[in-house]
């Protein structure tokens, strides 16, 4: 903390780093090619949205909220409710429901 008792920067980044690593070796585990595959051969259709790579604060809100959590419910004044989900937790969510 620093001396008006805010989290400091460095702890921040350190936090969302280890974060960004827990989530790379999850990643690494949970989503396959052939996961993507199956949902195109079921006929699953999904908007996707790429941030502009001149843009280095892309989308960077919801990264920063997602950090220390799997997924986000975010809604705005009078608007849909959405639900923000990592690729790797969403097929690991479908495919734990498809054992069912």
């Amino acid at each position: 903390m620093d001396a008006t008792g805010k989290v400091d920067g460095v702890h921040k980044r350190l936090r969302i780093a280890k974060a960004r690593e827990e989530y790379e070796a999850r990643a690494d585990k949970q989503a396959r090619k052939a996961d993507l595959d199956e949902m195109i051969t079921e006929g699953r259709q999904f908007a996707c949205i790429l941030a502009d790579p001149f843009r280095a604060s892309g989308f960077k809100q919801i990264y920063e909220w997602l950090a220390d959590h799997r997924g986000l419910f975010i809604r705005g004044n009078r608007r849909e409710l959405l639900i923000v989900l990592r690729a790797a937790d969403w097929i690991e969510l479908r495919r734990r429901h498809d054992e069912l």
